[in-house]
Protein backbone atom coordinates (compact mmCIF):
# COMPACT_ATOMS: atom_id res chain seq x y z
CA UNK A 1 0.00 0.00 0.00
CA UNK A 2 1.23 3.61 -0.81
CA UNK A 3 1.12 6.28 2.45
CA UNK A 4 1.65 9.43 0.14
CA UNK A 5 1.31 9.89 -3.57
CA UNK A 6 1.00 12.81 -6.21
CA UNK A 7 -2.62 12.58 -6.86
CA UNK A 8 -3.34 10.55 -10.04
CA UNK A 9 -6.03 9.32 -11.94
CA UNK A 10 -6.71 5.77 -13.72
CA UNK A 11 -6.25 4.99 -17.77
CA UNK A 12 -8.85 3.30 -19.66
CA UNK A 13 -7.09 0.22 -19.03
CA UNK A 14 -6.81 1.15 -15.01
CA UNK A 15 -10.49 1.59 -14.83
CA UNK A 16 -11.06 -1.97 -16.75
CA UNK A 17 -8.52 -3.43 -14.42
CA UNK A 18 -10.13 -2.18 -11.69
CA UNK A 19 -13.78 -2.78 -12.54
CA UNK A 20 -12.33 -7.00 -13.38
CA UNK A 21 -11.02 -6.80 -9.55
CA UNK A 22 -14.56 -6.05 -7.68
CA UNK A 23 -16.14 -8.04 -10.06
CA UNK A 24 -13.89 -10.95 -8.62
CA UNK A 25 -14.38 -9.73 -5.14
CA UNK A 26 -18.29 -9.31 -5.95
CA UNK A 27 -17.75 -13.92 -7.05
CA UNK A 28 -16.21 -14.48 -4.03
CA UNK A 29 -12.20 -14.45 -4.69
CA UNK A 30 -9.68 -13.35 -2.17
CA UNK A 31 -7.37 -11.72 -4.03
CA UNK A 32 -5.78 -8.92 -2.41
CA UNK A 33 -6.67 -5.43 -3.56
CA UNK A 34 -4.01 -4.56 -6.77
CA UNK A 35 -2.16 -2.09 -5.29
CA UNK A 36 0.07 -1.64 -8.08
CA UNK A 37 -2.40 -0.21 -10.21
CA UNK A 38 -1.79 2.93 -8.77
CA UNK A 39 1.36 3.77 -9.84
CA UNK A 40 1.79 1.69 -12.94
CA UNK A 41 2.30 3.60 -16.10
CA UNK A 42 0.38 1.65 -18.19
CA UNK A 43 -3.02 1.68 -15.76
CA UNK A 44 -2.11 5.60 -14.36
CA UNK A 45 -1.61 8.75 -14.96
CA UNK A 46 -0.66 11.97 -13.31
CA UNK A 47 -3.50 14.13 -12.73
CA UNK A 48 -1.20 17.58 -12.76
CA UNK A 49 -2.56 19.15 -9.87
CA UNK A 50 0.72 19.07 -8.08
CA UNK A 51 -1.26 18.15 -5.06
CA UNK A 52 -0.40 15.46 -2.50
CA UNK A 53 -2.44 12.91 -1.10
CA UNK A 54 -2.10 10.53 1.92
CA UNK A 55 -3.16 7.52 3.56
CA UNK A 56 -4.89 7.90 6.70
CA UNK A 57 -7.34 6.38 8.95
CA UNK A 58 -10.38 8.58 8.77
CA UNK A 59 -13.43 8.35 11.27
CA UNK A 60 -16.22 7.90 9.14
CA UNK A 61 -16.39 7.97 5.10
CA UNK A 62 -17.62 12.07 5.51
CA UNK A 63 -14.68 12.53 7.08
CA UNK A 64 -12.91 10.97 3.89
CA UNK A 65 -15.01 13.10 1.41
CA UNK A 66 -14.49 16.59 3.22
CA UNK A 67 -10.68 15.42 3.27
CA UNK A 68 -10.75 14.99 -0.17
CA UNK A 69 -13.33 18.28 -1.28
CA UNK A 70 -10.92 20.46 0.55
CA UNK A 71 -7.66 18.38 -1.14
CA UNK A 72 -9.78 19.24 -4.78
CA UNK A 73 -10.84 22.76 -4.37
CA UNK A 74 -9.63 25.52 -6.06
CA UNK A 75 -8.63 22.64 -9.18
CA UNK A 76 -10.07 24.07 -12.32
CA UNK A 77 -10.78 20.65 -14.01
CA UNK A 78 -13.55 20.32 -16.04
CA UNK A 79 -15.96 17.55 -15.01
CA UNK A 80 -14.09 16.59 -11.81
CA UNK A 81 -17.00 15.38 -10.20
CA UNK A 82 -18.04 12.98 -13.10
CA UNK A 83 -13.88 11.80 -13.79
CA UNK A 84 -14.64 8.08 -13.15
CA UNK A 85 -10.66 7.52 -13.89
CA UNK A 86 -9.96 9.84 -11.20
CA UNK A 87 -12.58 8.64 -8.54
CA UNK A 88 -11.64 4.90 -9.34
CA UNK A 89 -8.11 5.87 -8.70
CA UNK A 90 -9.40 7.57 -5.51
CA UNK A 91 -11.03 4.27 -4.48
CA UNK A 92 -8.45 1.90 -4.57
CA UNK A 93 -6.09 4.24 -2.64
CA UNK A 94 -8.53 4.22 -0.36
CA UNK A 95 -9.89 0.97 -0.61
CA UNK A 96 -9.48 -0.54 2.88
CA UNK A 97 -11.77 1.88 4.17
CA UNK A 98 -13.87 2.55 1.05
CA UNK A 99 -14.52 -0.84 1.06
CA UNK A 100 -13.32 -2.49 4.33
CA UNK A 101 -13.37 -6.24 4.59
CA UNK A 102 -16.51 -8.01 6.23
CA UNK A 103 -15.94 -9.88 10.19
CA UNK A 104 -15.19 -12.80 7.88
CA UNK A 105 -13.13 -11.98 5.48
Amino acid sequence: MISESEIRRFTDKGVDDFRNYLADLRAGSPVPPPFHLLRNSDTSEPFNSGRQVEQRIFSSRLVLARYLEDLLSGIERDGIEADVHLWSWLSLFYFDQVCPAAKNG
